[in-house]
């Protein structure tokens, strides 16, 4: 019987896992992974919500910035590299 997969498998095939592009075994083990693991499961919730984020903070405004524009860059960068380096 093969294991669960580790933190590293589970941040290497997270897209995949997200769009529903891996085989049913595989995304079973990733999915009982995330359920114990709180340090993945932390990354698949912001990885979830990035979209929406990265939307509102780019949302051209009249009065945009150059400067503003950067910190809401930096703020998205920020969040998908909370957890580099870290796993269970």
């Amino acid at each position: 019987m093969m294991g669960l997969p580790t933190c590293k498998e589970v941040e290497s095939s997270m897209t995949d896992y997200m769009e529903g592009a891996l085989p049913l075994r595989k995304r079973l083990g990733i999915r009982v992974h995330l359920m114990m693991c709180d340090l993945c499961s932390g990354l698949y919730h912001r990885l979830l919500a990035l979209p929406a984020m990265a939307k509102d903070l780019l949302r051209p405004t009249a009065k945009a910035a150059p400067q503003e524009a950067q910190a809401a860059l930096d703020q998205v960068l920020k969040t998908i590299r909370k957890d580099k380096g870290q796993g269970c």
